[in-house]
């Protein structure tokens, strides 16, 4: 045979990989299997559209976004909570503050200075579910980015994938640490009298940590805004391609500007956020259910 003859019509003629394993089929029959998973060639050669896709990668993907979905709802729940908290310690100690100029404050040890305490506590054990959450995150987030094996050797948003897992992983050890110090020195938090001040090391070191933090949160959402578009071109839905092209700068606008109005502004991103991945999630299942119904 001429080695410079193209190949015959009826076998894969290019390093296509399988789109269940990542096996190259170049040389083997269109109407055959891979000899590595037995998943049909075809499948693998009907382009890159999720619903052609493996049934346990998609599976996977579910399974993460339903574990990421549980976790952000938690985040907006208890952020809502810590509002209130924050919100209320302020009022009752600028209550106790007038209350002092009219000749009638509280003295220390009061009530507005024992609700602050209490309101401190509150945030306490608040970081402490959040660390929880965070846990979870963190498994949601690396299942939701498995990589496609069918994908291997073709673009796909890999250093969107590794940037996730970075993040969720660098936002978990800021909320660790963060709540770890918070625990040995409650001072931080409740602002309750203790026989030696606090050092201002100490306080430095928990606004570096919360930076820290706050950076990996920003790292996550920029780094999902560019897989979940790539995941949303593959279903394919312009709508949701065209939500993260806004979101991207929306969602920050809404988290810096709204922190400065009554802080509602990162509660709003956060439901915003958490209605585009349950949008996401839909999408997930509509292409499960279609991968069912094509051939094998």
């Amino acid at each position: 045979m001429d080695p410079a003859a193209p190949p015959p019509v009826n076998v894969v003629g290019d390093e296509t990989p399988c789109s269940r394993c990542g096996y190259s089929l170049r040389g083997l029959p269109i109407v055959g299997q891979c000899p590595e998973c037995g998943w049909p060639v075809q499948r693998s050669l009907a382009g890159n559209l999720l619903r052609y896709a493996d049934p346990t990668y998609l599976d996977t993907l579910q399974r993460g976004i339903v574990l990421v979905l549980l976790a952000v709802a938690g985040k907006v729940v208890l952020t809502f909570v810590l509002f209130v908290a924050a919100l209320g310690s302020v009022f009752f100690i600028a209550g106790g503050a007038g209350g002092g100029a009219g000749g009638g404050g509280t003295a220390p040890g009061g009530a507005p200075a024992a609700f602050n305490i209490a309101a401190g506590w509150v945030i306490m054990l608040g970081g402490l579910v959040d660390v929880g959450l965070s846990l979870l995150s963190v498994y949601g987030y690396w299942l939701l980015t498995t990589p496609d094996a069918g994908m291997s050797g073709s673009e796909q948003p890999a250093s969107a994938r590794r940037l996730v897992r970075i993040a969720v992983l660098a936002a978990l050890a800021a909320v660790v640490v963060e709540n770890g110090l918070h625990l040995a020195v409650p001072a931080l938090v409740t602002g309750a009298p203790g026989p030696t001040p606090v050092p201002m090391m100490l306080h430095l070191v928990d606004v570096a940590v919360s930076l820290v933090g706050m950076g990996a949160v920003a790292l996550l959402f920029f780094a999902m805004m560019r897989y979940v578009r790539w995941l949303a071109a593959r279903v394919p839905d312009a709508g949701m391609v065209e939500r993260t092209r806004v979101f991207i700068w929306l969602l920050p606008v809404l988290t810096v500007a709204g922190a400065l109005c009554m802080g509602l502004g990162p509660l709003v991103a956060m439901a915003l956020y958490f209605v585009m991945l349950w949008n996401l999630r839909t999408l997930l299942v509509e292409c499960r259910e279609t991968a069912r119904l094509v051939p094998t």
